[in-house]
């Protein structure tokens, strides 16, 4: 059964759109193809850690093609949300721009800040994942039955 409705136009944005943006980005467009269209972008871009690929792919979801954007990337856009993703107060953030509408904001680690060995930081990076799935979900609701759980 298909929609005619329009797809949902949702924007994550991070401070360097490397791994939270990019996970939100890449649940969304792979949970929801027929009812999102999510892009991600940062303030300070720099490539996409490839721990958040690794992730990423460990939950069944290839974001190898996806690639850092700045927010100027979207400067003429419209999007229906905007996801501020950070692990301190958001609105503080440097060279965030004033939205249209009022962003919702996901207070999530950045998986950059995970300390330890490469078992804890790969772990971490996990916890992360499945924390921005769950809010994912949560949020937008439960995938068709054409959807990945």
């Amino acid at each position: 059964m298909s929609h005619s409705r329009e797809k949902l136009r949702v924007l994550f944005v991070c401070e360097r759109n490397a791994g939270r943006s990019q996970m939100a980005e890449g649940f969304c467009n792979a949970l929801f193809p027929d009812r999102i269209e999510a892009y991600s972008a940062g303030i300070s871009p720099a490539a996409v850690n490839p721990l958040t690929v690794r992730v990423m792919k460990e939950a069944g979801i290839d974001i190898s093609h996806q690639v850092s954007k700045s927010l100027e990337t979207f400067h003429h856009a419209r999007f229906n949300r905007i996801v501020l993703m950070c692990d301190r107060k958001c609105d503080s953030i440097p060279g965030l721009p004033v939205y249209e509408i009022p962003p919702v904001t996901l207070h999530v680690t950045d998986p950059k800040s995970v300390q330890g060995d490469e078992t804890e930081v790969l772990q971490g990076f996990r916890d992360v994942r499945d924390s921005i799935r769950t809010w994912v979900l949560g949020y937008f609701g439960s995938p068709g039955e054409d959807g990945l759980v």
